[in-house]
């Protein structure tokens, strides 16, 4: 069993180590949080934390294009407001308007949704 763990660890992506250690490095503590943390959505390449500061938890994620892979990184920020159960109905989304559709350049950004109050959504 020993050479199947050392097998999968080789083969497994190493892209969240790279970035904890990118972040350390930079005086950041960061941690990589176990797999399996409530933040963590599916296909995700997992979660690291950072304490103390505004940033919670950093998700590494992966998409595969043409010609290969992008990563990039969903940043959580904590607000005690929104880990009440009664907020069940917060739900908000980016908007992007383009000068023509589907192929032209976006002119506006904005937010859509149910905010209950807690964020800035212009309506």
């Amino acid at each position: 069993m020993r050479w199947f763990d050392a097998a999968r660890e080789a083969l497994r992506n190493h892209t969240r180590d790279d970035i904890c250690d990118d972040m350390r490095l930079l005086g950041l503590k960061a941690e990589m949080a176990p797999r399996g943390h409530p933040e963590e959505r599916p296909g995700s390449l997992g979660l690291i934390t950072i304490r103390p500061g505004p940033i919670e938890w950093i998700e590494v994620r992966e998409i595969a294009v043409e010609g290969g892979t992008i990563n990039y990184a969903v940043f959580g920020i904590a607000d005690a407001r929104l880990r009440d159960r009664s907020l069940a109905g917060f739900n908000i989304e980016s908007c992007k308007a383009r000068n023509i559709p589907l192929v032209g350049g976006f002119v506006k950004f904005s937010w859509k949704g149910n905010d209950l109050g807690l964020a800035r959504i212009h309506r």
